[in-house]
């Protein structure tokens, strides 16, 4: 299922209103499967490595950004980058 949703993702054109339609979508589908937009449900030191790992993103760092995402999705924490900022699917 992660797969699918992250296809979808990838399809979706980067404008502003899709992406604002799509953030509806999957705040819908949480209702459901309660794992989207779960920041509340990650603790400071989870949330300070996704941080961490986009600021590495921005400067172009990614070999060091891709070990954090590795360590992440051993915890079922996966992300999805985008133009506009990662989008985070935790399944914990």
């Amino acid at each position: 299922m992660i797969n699918l949703i992250l296809k979808e993702i990838n399809k979706i054109e980067e404008t502003q209103q899709t992406n604002i339609e799509f953030i509806k979508i999957l705040k819908e589908l949480d209702k459901i499967f309660l794992c989207f937009y779960s920041w509340n449900k990650l603790n400071k030191k989870l949330l300070d490595l996704i941080n961490k790992r986009e600021k590495l993103r921005q400067r172009k760092k990614f070999e060091e950004a891709d070990k954090i995402r590795d360590f992440l999705k051993e915890k079922f924490i996966y992300i999805q980058d985008t133009k506009s900022g990662p989008i985070v699917i935790n399944l914990n």
